[in-house]
């Protein structure tokens, strides 16, 4: 499947595109995606865990640290 033309990606929420993408490109593997909310416990995501064989954290422009004061940036904690 190509990427979507920029006037395609305007009729469909940018942030959709890419999860959508991702999950395309992880089944034409042969892989099959879960959603791990950020904020799950630790309760639920050990058990969760266990259940899987990977993660995968989706990419951008963020800085995990913060520059001026180098605090994590909440994907880094979750991370």
């Amino acid at each position: 499947m190509p990427p979507l033309t920029e006037t395609e990606r305007k009729h469909l929420g940018h942030s959709h595109y890419i999860l959508e993408m991702a999950e395309s490109f992880m089944r034409s593997g042969g892989l099959y995606g879960i959603m791990i909310p950020f904020n799950i416990t630790d309760e639920d995501l050990y058990p969760l865990l266990d259940q899987i064989n990977g993660v995968f954290f989706t990419g951008g422009d963020l800085d995990l640290y913060d520059p001026k004061t180098g605090v994590p940036h909440p994907y880094t904690v979750t991370g």
